[in-house]
């Protein structure tokens, strides 16, 4: 799974250290922006309409939230295709039968 993967690099950013101006507030909101961008830009095609919705969420959600989305997403195609599949098997198993008598 191409996101399980990705999920584990993203973890991987390093967190910003802490300083008495109050500054790293805003600099740390900037630092979430560019660690959503460089997630979503990083998907491909596939997921171009929840990438999508996702860029007009206002604010934009910190990068793991995005990706607890994306997970979701993707949990939900699987499901359509086993769902898929179960209808074509179960169509050919009515198709058989119908043969058979």
């Amino acid at each position: 799974m191409f996101l399980k993967d990705f999920g584990m690099n993203f973890l991987s950013y390093r967190p910003l250290s802490n300083c008495s101006c109050g500054a790293i507030h805003q600099l740390a909101e900037f630092h979430e922006i560019d660690r959503v961008m460089d997630f979503l830009q990083g998907l491909n095609d596939s997921y171009s309409n929840v990438h999508s919705d996702i860029l007009l969420i206002d604010p934009l959600p910190p990068v793991a939230r995005v990706y607890y989305l994306l997970l979701q997403e993707e949990l939900h195609r699987s499901l359509e295709l086993d769902l898929v599949g179960m209808l074509s098997q179960h169509s050919a198993n009515i198709n058989d039968d119908s043969l058979v008598t």
